[in-house]
């Protein structure tokens, strides 16, 4: 009877030491998991304010670009400035 008591002892203490060994494995990766989200969050608020910035190059740079349409090629000659004062003046 002490020898199956003794074994059964034996087996739960290797049990306790692996449930300990998982426990302490679960809370570094919690620990991690909690870090990478927190990484992930910052570089989603980065990346967002990135786009915001690009998509603001992109219109300021189209700002001095006009296009008018149905104007032969060529009419404005030499002075494009003076041929778009008078047209639209």
């Amino acid at each position: 009877m002490r020898g199956a008591i003794a074994a059964l002892q034996t087996t739960v203490d290797s049990l306790v030491k692996r449930v300990v060994d998982v426990e302490t494995s679960l809370t570094v990766v919690d620990n991690r998991v909690t870090s990478l989200e927190s990484t992930c969050a910052e570089l989603s608020a980065l990346n967002k304010k990135l786009c915001a910035k690009v998509d603001d190059l992109e219109d300021r740079s189209r700002w001095q670009n006009l296009r008018v349409m149905r104007i032969p090629e060529g009419k404005e000659g030499s002075r494009p400035d003076t041929f778009m004062s008078d047209f639209l003046g």
